[in-house]
């Protein structure tokens, strides 16, 4: 369940004739329903109870980001009945350019190399 909104009612620019896309996926939980807006290069996270007004929405940060990229990964792998597994693709997708562009080329942060116990030598 999710709710229709276009550029012009959320005050973005628009150019006429064009089409416009917001890739959007959403989860219901008990009594809530979590929902994910990719919209001009920012995904953003907003809650609503079910029976209540749409909570504000909030940016992910890197962090919140490829910690949903690792349950959509989860999720697509597992095959849930009921989940367009196009689509979902598609949005792990955006998700994993997203983050590879801010981690210069890589969709996850590079490992920490191990700390060497031997003193570095000097410079000469």
């Amino acid at each position: 369940m999710t709710q229709a909104t276009s550029p012009v009612s959320q005050g973005l620019p628009v150019t006429p004739f064009t089409w416009h896309s917001t890739p959007q996926i959403s989860r219901t939980l008990i009594d809530f329903i979590e929902t994910v807006t990719y919209r001009q290069g920012i995904f953003y996270r907003r809650g609503q109870v079910i029976a209540g007004p749409p909570g504000p929405e909030t940016p992910l940060d890197t962090n919140a980001m490829e910690g949903l990229l690792t349950e959509l990964n989860t999720q697509r792998q597992q095959q849930p009945a009921g989940v367009d597994a196009r689509a979902l693709q598609s949005f792990i997708d955006i998700l994993s350019d997203v983050l590879s562009a801010i981690n210069g080329g890589h969709t996850a942060p590079p490992p920490l190399a191990p700390a060497s116990s031997e003193p570095e030598a000097s410079p000469k």
